[in-house]
């Protein structure tokens, strides 16, 4: 496959749950296009800035001409949003994004205790996989909480865990924004932490690792949606939990029907892996399933499952089971134990988008 078929082949890939932007696609694969574009665009983005106040001189364009389209679950009915909705339903996610400046990998949007996330992964460089260890690479949070449990940081504080810390002063979509720049102790890449109020009670923070500038993750701070919300479906919906337990956290990868569910209760946490792949192969005849050994055991709701040696990891499982059909895995910590995990992985039910 030649290269511009390939960035194209990235391109549509990135795309391939919004809408296509077809210049952005050219743009992608001619040059001679992209020249012609940026003529035609060079008036309108240089009047598209937004000055930023502060220690430093912060130029932030209001538009990306060729960013990125980011995935997202199914949409949900909005209401006005106010602070006390924020992080309140496990299955909903009150915001929206406009496109990443940057080829995106991975998308990942998240409702966990109160804290709604959406997670990239990607390059700067393009989607191939070659490009995983040449420091190209950005991981990128934005998160969105009560501001009653979200304080405002402080710059100069060692909790803002960044090394050098560097602050500045800003404007989001009118709403004063303090930028904070240094060095990710963990990784040693620069980073970038954005935090605002978009609307009174409620604190977003964008969180950027890697190489992009901070003028880039401004824009896309700008981009920030309240009049959207999203649902969080996975393949699979518990119907039972402990008693004085409930679901306070569900992650959707790429907006697909997999990801995480998270039960917490008095005695602990239990979690719900949905894979990505619908049904477990043993890895026996090719196509075989767990579902076809009449040797296992079922769940109330009818499905096989197989028990796991909950020794077999890091994370303190106190009991660990596999669903191969569909591919579902539970495991509890803390005081739950293998009477919670089966109440829990029997009361699954299919679920649709």
């Amino acid at each position: 496959m030649t290269t511009d078929l390939e960035k194209l082949v990235g391109t549509l890939r990135a795309r391939a749950e919004a809408d296509t932007d077809a210049d952005a696609l050219l743009a992608r694969v001619g040059t001679a296009h992209r020249r012609r574009r940026n003529r035609r665009t060079m008036g309108a983005a240089a009047a598209g800035v937004l000055a930023v106040t502060g220690l430093g001189a912060l130029v932030v364009p209001h538009v990306l001409p060729d960013g990125y389209a980011i995935p997202a679950p199914p949409a949900a009915p909005n209401a006005s949003l106010d602070a006390a909705s924020v992080g309140s339903d496990p299955w909903t996610i009150h915001f929206g994004v406009g496109r990443f400046p940057y080829p995106v990998r991975t998308t990942t949007w998240s409702v966990l205790d109160g804290v709604e996330t959406l997670s990239l992964w990607g390059n700067t460089v393009g989607l191939d996989s070659s490009h995983d260890a040449d420091g190209t690479g950005f991981f990128v949070d934005l998160t969105l909480a009560s501001a009653a449990t979200s304080p405002t940081p402080d710059p100069t504080s060692r909790s803002s865990t960044l090394e050098q810390p560097h602050g500045e002063s800003a404007t989001i979509a009118g709403q004063p924004a303090l930028v904070v720049t240094g060095t990710d102790p963990a990784s040693l890449s620069s980073a970038t932490r954005i935090s605002w109020q978009p609307i009174n009670g409620v604190r977003a923070e964008l969180s950027v690792r890697g190489p992009v500038p901070v003028s880039k993750a401004l824009t896309f701070a700008q981009t920030l949606r309240l009049d959207v919300s999203h649902r969080c479906v996975l393949r699979v919906r518990p119907a039972a939990v402990p008693g004085g337990a409930r679901v306070t956290g569900c992650k959707t990868v790429d907006g697909s029907l997999n990801g995480e569910l998270t039960i917490r209760g008095p005695q602990g946490v239990i979690s719900i892996f949905v894979s990505a792949v619908p049904v477990f192969d043993a890895g026996g005849t090719p196509g075989a399933t767990a579902r076809a050994r009449p040797t296992l055991p079922t769940l109330a709701n009818g499905w096989p499952y197989e028990e796991l040696d909950p020794s077999g990891n890091t994370q303190h499982y106190t009991a660990h089971l596999r669903i191969p059909d569909p591919y579902v895995e539970v495991w509890s910590q803390g005081g739950y134990g293998l009477a919670d995990v089966l109440l829990v992985a029997g009361g699954l039910e299919l679920s649709t988008r």
